[in-house]
């Protein structure tokens, strides 16, 4: 997979950003990602729903993100409340349908899996049932970020509430 970097973006012009080659540059994305996230607390990824590629490949990266500190995985797909209860039980779990919709897809549920497995701690943040969706869901990230100051927070959100904008 490669990670095309477009050199110049207005995130408030409705026109396109330009494709041509000399616009653009094309590096490794997980050589890129790994990179860029040795210096940060907080590594954000976006995900278009429709493409499992994006999980496929979030799980490629997991381990070496874990190496890089990463302990607290962040998740827009994830119910919080399932996985508070599962946190209170105090034993190891799996993934299942009523942690999240998103885990009836097949490689949504094999990620998650490949994360418990390396021992990241899960968490849901989306306040998608709020008028004002975009800010609760920080507000729930910052909670989880001061809960676990120490740890750095690896976020896997869907679409565009990654950008400064939404």
């Amino acid at each position: 997979i490669n990670l095309v970097r477009f050199k110049e973006i207005n995130p408030t012009s409705n026109e396109a950003p330009s494709v041509y080659p000399e616009d653009v540059e094309v590096r490794d994305a997980k050589k890129e990602l790994l990179r860029l996230a040795k210096g940060d607390s907080i590594l954000m990824i976006n995900e278009a729903h429709m493409y499992p590629q994006h999980r496929i490949f979030m799980k490629s990266v997991l381990a070496d993100l874990y190496k890089l500190g990463y302990r607290q995985l962040c998740m827009e797909a994830l119910d919080e409340d399932v996985l508070l209860t599962r946190r209170k039980e105090q034993r190891p779990f799996y993934p299942t349908r009523d942690m999240g919709v998103y885990l009836k897809e097949p490689s949504m549920a094999e990620m998650v899996r490949e994360a418990i497995r390396i021992g990241y701690t899960l968490h849901g943040y989306d306040g998608y049932m709020a008028t004002n969706r975009d800010s609760l869901s920080a507000e729930n990230i910052i909670r989880i970020q001061k809960e676990y100051a120490n740890d750095k927070l690896l976020i896997f959100c869907g679409h565009g509430h990654n950008m400064e904008y939404s």
